[in-house]
């Protein structure tokens, strides 16, 4: 939520019409329609209390702002949020003022109601209204006044032409919400009318896990608490790691809220948010004009990044499997027969009207209905109160261009469902069963070897370049990178051939291996080039390894020349204009990068063009090593 903006929106208040029944064909824009037993809470919403003039005028004055909640990946909209504005115009201090003085005088259900209307009608003005949702915040003060007088949205939408799954109530953590039976009871009202629920400032309130636990939300805000200066907190990036994990298994998608910096953006990206909210991408503005389906800035920067690290896209994209959604409202009987027509599935997807997953349901659980003595009459009979609804699973929701481990590490952890929803831009895409993702890792991992390197079965160049890469996003700790390249190679390969200049660079990697115990990764860039990698090390640390490493070699291959060579200590051999002089005995030159902790985000270009320039000093030093700092 906007640090200065409330959640509400204001517009001329509308009086909810009634839309068409449930018998409606599937997949039309409509309104459910009053449930059963849901015939009183109908006869009181017509009751609405009336608000008086001053009121009315109070509302006349205010306006609202939208911004867009986008996805992280593509920068393809997903949703807007209504921001309250020209509260002080109206003569409150802020919007929480203004909420007070409702409270105060016995009208905040009221008051509440008609922005949540108004925030419908100007939102339907845009042009894509229909492929996105809004999210809207409702006062804790009033929630099991939601589904009283005035408080159902379900038709006002479906006056508006919308389908109730746009709407999405924020709840914010800041404000304790009761915990009683009521509550409970309309919150399920809420759900069964098909509007989805937000956590708002989850992380920073009263209830914490105890509200993620009773409210079953569709989506959580992670507070921007937690997002500010995210990618130089280590803290920070830990507990938002473990808040998308946990949010993933349950079936809830996390919002990065108040992203303002293109690290931030990163960061959370990186930690698995696939939607981001914040200035960003936009401010909060009330000229709907200026609102768009596609941020492409957001989508340079996803690209940008992707191109700098391995992505398992392809791999999962390949392994998915595309099975038919059912829709959140397929009559039971309906949901009885697809599974009649296709026996061998445990499972269906379950969308909602804009494409959004719900959950799966299964046939382990239709199956009472199949041999039950009344299922089938249970499920006919227009007045039952079972729905599909009612038997969706919730299961991990994975974007396709997660990584194939982290999809591993939702779906491990107790998964009633078996399964894991794939989505693009937040859309459904399809489904992964436990062997299916068996074969994703298998695919990766028969890639990871076949990029490793023939002769030292060291990783190649592309898992060295996500291993940089990765460590640019990172700027909370300190990286070093060291580049190793023999000196005077060639005339030694030329001179003894090819056999014992590959047993020169099989000795190198295995002292690589017995030395370097502080690295986090080494790897084999090709010929007499490679790669380490130190992570939170610093150069006190690594230095003298690398001293060790450079001096081992040097002793170590001499046991590959001649005695005549070793006693002269040279070799005679061709410089490149083909002038025979004399070249020194094999060593290696090491040149060392450090990359320290709190530093702007690099491109892997840029470390590139400094190691090359580092290299070059290396091999004109005496002791063969050169070092530097960015930004020092």
């Amino acid at each position: 939520m906007d640090r200065h903006l409330h959640s509400f929106g204001v517009a001329p208040a509308l009086r909810p019409t009634l839309g068409p029944g449930p018998d409606r064909p599937l997949g039309e824009n409509r309104s459910p329609g009053p449930r059963s037993g849901d015939g009183p809470l109908k006869d009181a919403e017509t009751r609405r209390p009336e608000l008086n003039d001053r009121w009315l005028q109070t509302l006349s004055l205010l306006d609202y702002a939208f911004q867009p909640i986008v996805n992280s990946h593509s920068g393809v909209c997903f949703a807007f949020e209504a921001l309250l504005r020209e509260t002080e115009r109206a003569g409150f201090a802020d919007p929480q003022d203004l909420l007070d003085t409702c409270a105060a005088e016995g009208v905040l259900a009221e008051v509440d109601a008609r922005l949540r209307e108004m925030a419908v009608a100007k939102f339907s003005t845009l042009p894509f209204a229909t492929k996105v949702k809004l999210f809207v915040n409702v006062d804790n003060r009033v929630i099991d006044r939601l589904t009283g007088p005035g408080g159902s949205l379900a038709e006002t939408m479906a006056s508006r032409g919308l389908h109730p799954s746009g709407v999405i109530f924020e709840i914010s953590e800041r404000h304790p919400v009761r915990n009683d039976q009521t509550m409970m009871q309309t919150l399920e009202r809420i759900k069964a009318q098909g509007l989805n629920i937000a956590i708002d400032d989850f992380g920073v309130g009263f209830s914490g896990l105890q509200l993620l636990y009773r409210v079953e939300p569709n989506y959580v805000k992670v507070d921007r608490f937690f997002i500010d200066g995210i990618d130089r907190d280590t803290r920070k990036r830990h507990l938002l790691s473990h808040i998308v994990n946990m949010a993933r298994l349950l079936g809830i998608s996390v919002i990065a809220e108040g992203v303002q910096s293109e690290r931030e953006f990163l960061t959370c990206k990186e930690l698995g948010c696939d939607l981001i909210q914040g200035y960003l991408v936009q401010a909060p503005t009330a000229d709907i004009g200026a609102l768009r389906m596609h941020y492409e800035e957001v989508e340079v920067l996803s690209a940008r990044e992707r191109r700098r690290k391995t992505s398992d896209y392809q791999f999962i994209k390949d392994k998915v499997q595309p099975l038919e959604p059912l829709h959140v409202e397929t009559s039971m009987l309906e949901v009885l027969q697809m599974f009649s027509d296709r026996p061998r599935l445990a499972y269906f997807p379950v969308v909602d009207s804009m494409g959004v997953p719900v959950g799966v349901v299964r046939e382990a659980d239709v199956k009472y209905y199949v041999y039950s003595r009344f299922g089938r009459d249970l499920l006919s009979n227009p007045s039952s109160k079972v729905s599909l609804e009612k038997i969706v699973w919730r299961c991990p929701v994975v974007d396709v261009n997660s990584r194939a481990e982290h999809i591993l590490e939702v779906f491990s952890i107790d998964n009633p469902a078996q399964c894991a929803i794939v989505t693009e831009n937040r859309h459904y895409v399809g489904t992964l069963d436990a062997q299916s993702l068996l074969g994703i890792l298998t695919e990766k991992s028969l890639t990871i070897a076949r990029d490793q390197n023939p002769l030292t079965r060291m990783p190649g160049n592309t898992l060295i370049e996500e291993f940089v890469s990765q460590s640019l996003m990172n700027t909370t700790e300190d990286y070093l990178f060291v580049y190793f390249d023999f000196d005077h190679f060639k005339p030694f390969n030329d001179r003894y051939g090819f056999r014992v200049g590959d047993r020169a660079i099989l000795m190198f990697s295995e002292i690589m291996r017995r030395i370097l115990r502080a690295a986090s990764f080494t790897g084999h860039i090709g010929g007499d080039d490679f790669f380490a990698g130190f992570q939170g090390a610093g150069l006190a640390e690594a230095m003298p390894e690398i001293g060790r490493l450079q001096n081992q070699f040097t002793h170590e291959v001499r046991s590959l020349y001649g005695v005549e060579a070793r006693t002269r200590g040279f070799i005679l051999g061709e410089d490149r204009d083909g002038r025979e002089r004399a070249f020194p005995l094999l060593s290696v030159s090491a040149a060392v990068l450090r990359v320290p902790a709190g530093r702007d985000i690099l491109t892997t270009e840029e470390v590139v063009q400094l190691m090359s320039a580092l290299k070059k000093e290396a091999k004109q030093s005496p002791d063969r090593l050169a070092s530097a700092t960015i930004g020092g």
